[in-house]
């Protein structure tokens, strides 16, 4: 059975499988968060001066991805970066427990079985690029995004709901601390970790 993180089940608007730290080497990098469109489909159908095809070993779809982006947020916009560790269940029981107990909801208690942690992000924005995204999002509901920050891909959701809050949050599956410093360094006077490692 694969391991479950509470954010898949909870307030996170965006199911964010991670897509490693590479790099988005074929196409022009873009200052500050690009959300690029992803299709998937076959070669023959998808305009390659359009499309880049996206290596993912891990899925079995063909995913193509926008050489331009369709949003794009500078880094002036963001107001805030934070970062935590999250766990990783080893079973849907171990998710529905941690549930119960941060909600305060009566009931005996289980135990809860961690498998591993990873880290999340919340790049939080202001009003103007909360709206563009609001309305980006809204338009785009059940289509994936290429997500990258200055031309790094964090990850390639699906949204699944308008994001309204302006607060975009990130699975970084695999990342480690100094990857991740090394990616938001431009942000580093707005960053915040509440991991307990600094």
């Amino acid at each position: 059975m694969k391991p479950l993180t509470r954010g898949a089940s909870l307030v996170v608007v965006l199911l964010l499988t991670s897509a490693g730290t590479a790099s988005a080497q074929a196409q022009q990098a873009t200052t500050g968060l690009a959300f690029h469109q992803a299709v998937t489909g076959s070669t023959g159908l998808v305009d390659p001066s359009r499309f880049e095809r996206l290596e993912r070993p891990d899925q079995g779809t063909e995913v193509y991805v926008s050489r331009t982006a369709a949003l794009v947020i500078k880094p002036e916009e963001i107001t805030s970066v934070v970062i935590t560790r999250e766990p990783v269940y080893a079973d849907t029981a171990s998710v529905t427990e941690s549930i119960r107990r941060q909600q305060g909801w009566p009931g005996q208690q289980q135990p809860i079985r961690i498998v591993d942690y990873y880290y999340k992000t919340t790049i939080h924005v202001g009003l103007r690029a909360a709206e563009r995204l609001h309305k980006f999002t809204a338009g785009n509901v059940g289509q994936r995004v290429d997500l990258r920050f200055n031309g790094t891909r964090l990850a390639v959701p699906m949204i699944h709901e308008p994001i309204a809050s302006g607060q975009i949050p990130i699975g970084l599956s695999g990342w480690t601390h100094a990857q991740i410093e090394q990616v938001f360094a431009v942000l580093k006077p707005r960053m915040t970790w509440q991991t307990g490692e600094r």
